[in-house]
């Protein structure tokens, strides 16, 4: 609910309903289906909205990236909407990347995106970064 919420990224894989304690292989097998999905939370509507408020100077990289070492926070919720400590999350990682965009110029067509760049110091050393 907070003004800042970027957004969120709903993973629908690998649910159980089997009680670990009553089926503990079943629960394993489907542990072990080795399921890797991978979401995007596009940050640029926020960070314009912050050079818009004066929070955020500019949107290059450097000013950017020391912008989101800052402010970047990420949390780990299952659904009950209880809060699960993301250092619990084995595997999950969280990256940040930049790429220049060019809009598309019509309707049918697609943006073009340029290279892109891995910010890894805005995650590094962090419960889920890289």
């Amino acid at each position: 609910m907070s003004p800042n919420l970027v957004g969120t990224h709903a993973v629908f894989a690998a649910l159980s309903t089997v009680d670990a304690a009553s089926n503990p292989q079943m629960t394993r097998r489907q542990m072990d289906n080795g399921i890797q999905v991978s979401g995007t939370l596009p940050l640029t509507s926020m960070l314009l909205t912050k050079v818009q408020s004066g929070e955020l100077p500019c949107m290059d990289i450097p000013t950017v990236t020391t912008y989101l070492l800052d402010n970047l926070q990420w949390r780990v919720g299952d659904f009950g909407g209880s809060e699960i400590p993301v250092e619990d999350v084995a595997d999950l990682t969280i990256t940040v990347v930049s790429a220049e965009v060019e809009p598309a110029s019509a309707a049918d067509e697609f943006p073009t995106w340029g290279d892109f760049t891995v910010l890894t110091n805005v995650t590094e050393g962090r419960p889920g970064g890289c």
